[in-house]
């Protein structure tokens, strides 16, 4: 940058510290990655501003994901039009107490004809007494009334949590809020945040500095990356992607960063943008560390509780015997209870279905098990596996009979064209999978794994693109699909396919040759590579998946410079033929 442009920087940089509490407070109205949630919410909203027809709808997702915040900030655009009535259900002491609020209001005359949004903060602490009559009072007046109820949980699973009377008078209509984004979306995110906190204030009218202010704004980019450059702080913002992604951390490190440097100007010291350049970044790593900790005990289970154990041995138990992997939090409740009746008899008090449920959100938010919106079921994460054979993990991988409909095998997958022969090879993985009826791509298995993991088998598949030089499929790597129709999931696990995709090598070609990969580091310990970035793959997931032993790779000395040679799981290479030999504890 030229001198007349960071002589800008620093004026309007000391211009707009002093101004930073107003600031914060834009910033902290101001939602991040939730457009979709809040288009929605704002659509159900206005259709009923206009239609005055009663209705509800569940909106639920992790605390600090950004719910009862933009319910306030879409309805107080409809104050004086609709009457908007909070309700948090920690602070009821009974239902009586909320039924009484209600009629109250609806005993002043002059709100007779007015519409009504209640919302309903934690809905599911009503669930804990049997008396349920508040929520089936409310969603049943929505039938008569002009009242709109909008269910608000932290429990992913709260609809479960209620009686069948008061569940069958709650609409369809769900709202998510949980946040899946790339980490490069993740940090453009950050970069927004950090640059609206310094310098979005653009109500502010600043005659003095011209035009300078809309050139700022399109530097935006460019001015943050500035202000953030180097690997360390890089390296810890992946660290924070990885450990805790939410929009509310980030928030508050932002706060926190940008409330230091108000701090230092209002203690006499100079302030510019020139010599925060180069004190942001230690600052910011300081404070990151404060909200993730890095020196922590890598091992997930030894911070659990016993009864946080107990529900995952559950888990184990049910996969076990029912050979599925997806499970409603309430089977896993069950599963638990009998547990515990069987071994726990002298301790026979009763626990709340809730507790079990928040036990089971907390084991969600340490990533030992998945939950898919899809199927409004939890997923034991020890099945997520990121690699080419995805279903040969989970076993029996083959058109079983618990399908009525099988789809004829996809094309085979592979990393390169070669030499232009076939250019469906140099898709991504999801893309290489035929579409409609006939192929993989539209399953629900490969669906899901998409939505959820899409960027991060991206990077995977892309740097096994970068580092394999041999272009005719090897290695044993190259595997094709079929997925079933119509399937269930009874029967014996050595007869049914419980994940209804079958997966083979693919036939009539010869890939024994260990594929030529290229060094890295000068050694051939390809992978795991921490440096690939898996988004949305927790730490105990990627403790998992390099735990396989996906690639294995062996040296090869050559004339033209080394390279390694290397077979997928579960090969190995033969040192001295370079052929791909199933591995020895595999051997029958």
């Amino acid at each position: 940058w030229n001198e007349d442009y960071l002589c800008f920087l620093n004026v309007l940089f000391a211009f707009l510290i002093m101004r930073i509490l107003d600031n914060l407070k834009l910033f902290d109205k101001k939602l991040y990655g939730l457009e979709k949630q809040i288009e929605k919410l704002k659509e159900i909203i206005n259709e009923f501003s206009h239609t005055n027809r009663g209705g509800s709808c569940l909106v639920i997702g992790p605390k600090g994901t950004g719910k009862t915040t933009s319910i306030h900030l879409i309805t107080e655009e409809y104050e004086g039009k609709i009457e908007i009535i909070f309700l948090d259900c920690i602070f009821l002491p009974t239902n009586a107490a909320g039924i009484k609020i209600l009629e109250n209001s609806d005993d002043e005359e002059k709100y007779n004809d007015v519409p009504k949004i209640i919302v309903l903060k934690n809905f599911e602490i009503l669930s804990e007494n049997r008396d349920q009559t508040l929520l089936y009072k409310l969603l049943n007046e929505t039938r008569n009334k002009s009242w709109f109820v909008i269910l608000v949980s932290n429990l992913r699973d709260a609809k479960n949590c209620l009686e069948k009377r008061v569940r069958s008078r709650i609409s369809n209509i769900e709202i998510v809020f949980t946040i899946n984004m790339s980490f490069e979306e993740y940090l453009n995110t950050f970069n927004n945040m950090l640059f609206d906190c310094l310098f979005g204030i653009k109500k502010w009218n600043i005659k003095s500095l011209g035009e300078k202010f809309d050139e700022l704004d399109k530097n935006k980019k460019e001015t943050i990356d500035y202000v953030i450059e180097g690997e360390n702080v890089y390296n810890k913002l992946e660290h924070l992607y990885m450990e805790d992604r939410s929009m509310l951390t980030l928030k508050r490190i932002i706060v926190t960063l940008v409330s230091k440097i108000y701090y230092k100007k209002k203690c006499g010291i100079d302030v510019t943008f020139d010599s925060y350049t180069k004190e942001i970044p230690t600052l910011l790593i300081d404070i990151i560390e404060l909200f993730t900790p890095t020196k922590i005990n890598e091992s997930i289970l030894k911070g659990l509780t016993i009864r946080q154990l107990c529900l995952l041995l559950c888990i184990v138990k049910l996969m076990r015997t029912t050979n599925d992997i997806e499970f409603l939090y309430h089977k896993i409740l069950k599963s638990y209870l009998r547990y515990k009746n069987t071994y726990d008899h002298q301790y026979r008090q009763r626990e709340s279905d809730i507790d079990i449920y928040k036990e089971l959100d907390t084991l969600v938010e340490r990533g030992l098990i998945q939950y898919t919106n899809e199927s409004q079921m939890a997923i034991l994460l020890l099945g997520k596996c990121i690699n080419g054979q995805i279903s040969a993990m989970f076993g029996n991988p083959i058109q079983a009979e618990n399908c009525q409909e099988w789809s004829q095998w996809n094309p085979c997958i592979w990393l390169h064209s070669q030499n232009g022969t076939n250019r469906r090879f140099e898709r991504s993985y999801f893309d290489q999978l035929l579409p409609g009826r006939t192929g993989c791509r539209s399953h629900v298995f490969f669906k899901i794994l998409r939505e959820r993991f899409g960027t991060a088998f991206d990077n995977f598949y892309n740097y096994l693109r970068k580092m394999t030089i041999s272009e005719k499929q090897c290695g044993e790597c190259s595997y094709q699909q079929s997925c079933g129709r119509n399937c269930h999931r009874r029967g014996n696990g050595n007869v049914i396919n419980p994940l209804f995709v079958a997966e083979r090598k693919c036939i009539n070609i010869d890939q024994s040759d260990a594929c030529v990969s290229r060094q890295l580091n000068g050694g051939c310990q390809l992978w795991p590579n921490p440096r690939i970035p898996l988004p949305n793959v927790t730490n105990s997931m990627i403790d998992i998946i390099n735990g396989l032993d996906y690639l294995t790779c062996i040296p090869e000395k050559r004339i033209n410079g080394d390279v390694c040679r290397c077979c997928c799981h579960p090969y190995s290479v033969n040192p001295y033929t370079f052929k791909c030999e199933l591995k020895s504890y595999l051997k029958g």
